[in-house]
């Protein structure tokens, strides 16, 4: 990992991409400044030091197109585990699909919905998003008729998963993640066009040459801690994310309302005063 990057506002943070479920202006201007962004330091050395191997590994595997189980086992799961997840593999989610994975945000919470697998209610009510792994590289947004493991679009089946798995938590579960080992992308049931809306990182490429700040806009959306509620608010981290780019968006509004009325309003009823007072000689 290259230089930390420890004024956010000069900070140049890229690999990611953002298709409108945050806002750009929040992640790039906001979130640095925010406490979370420096919260998270101590986790993200160990963080950086257990991805720089299961990357390693996967170079050396030479992974490629039908090895999925060798991706799972040599970068998902050590990947999961750094992110502090518990996962069930290949849980059911309603009408006989399979996402590949349940992740909870606490040990308990899994053993809970373990003991209650059989129940979808019960069992999800315990989750915090599901996740769908292809094999590397394989591409996000295509269907794929060579794929002899699915054929599907991912993107496609990843939110009919998310759209299962929300109805049988009775809306607990709003999340879900879609991988293909390099790229990794996060997307929200309440958004309104839910195949064409996420955020990505391309997580290789952060391993490979990215800074530490780069590392930070992967680990604050994906990792436990960004799933995990707030004993006190049951808000989680993602939903300040969400909430931030909202209120960003109000304070610019404010803003501007400011602007017009107390500057450029003011400004032209001065003007059309003194254009009165100037042809018409009136007061």
């Amino acid at each position: 990992m290259a230089g930390q990057g420890t004024k956010p506002a000069q900070t140049e943070l890229s690999h990611y991409s953002n298709q409108g479920l945050f806002s750009n202006n929040y992640i790039k201007h906001h979130l640095p400044l925010s406490p979370v962004w420096q919260d998270c330091e101590p986790q993200l050395a160990g963080l950086a030091n257990g991805l720089k191997a299961a990357y390693k590994s996967a170079s050396d595997a030479d992974l490629g197109p039908g090895e999925e189980s060798q991706l799972e086992e040599i970068v998902i799961r050590p990947v999961l585990k750094l992110l502090g997840f518990s996962f069930d593999v290949q849980p059911k989610s309603g009408r006989g699909k399979r996402p590949d994975y349940a992740l909870f945000a606490s040990e308990e919470g899994y053993l809970v919905a373990r003991q209650h697998k059989a129940n979808l209610k019960t069992f999800y009510g315990q989750a915090a998003a599901v996740l769908e792994a292809k094999y590397w590289g394989r591409r996000l947004n295509d269907a794929d008729p060579k794929d002899r493991l699915d054929q599907r679009d991912p993107t496609a089946q990843t939110t009919r998963y998310l759209d299962d798995v929300y109805h049988a938590s009775d809306g607990r579960v709003k999340w879900a993640i879609l991988t293909n080992g390099k790229l990794w992308r996060l997307f929200y049931y309440h958004s309104g066009f839910r195949a064409g809306t996420y955020y990505e990182v391309d997580l290789e490429t952060v391993v490979q040459r990215g800074t530490l700040d780069d590392l930070r806009l992967f680990y604050l959306f994906f990792s436990r801690a960004a799933f995990e509620p707030d004993p006190q608010s049951g808000k989680t981290l993602l939903d300040q994310h969400l909430n931030g780019g909202q209120e960003y968006a109000a304070e610019i509004r404010n803003k501007l309302k400011d602007l017009i009325f107390d500057h450029v309003f003011e400004g032209l009823a001065q003007g059309f005063v003194d254009c009165r007072r100037s042809t018409l000689g009136k007061s």
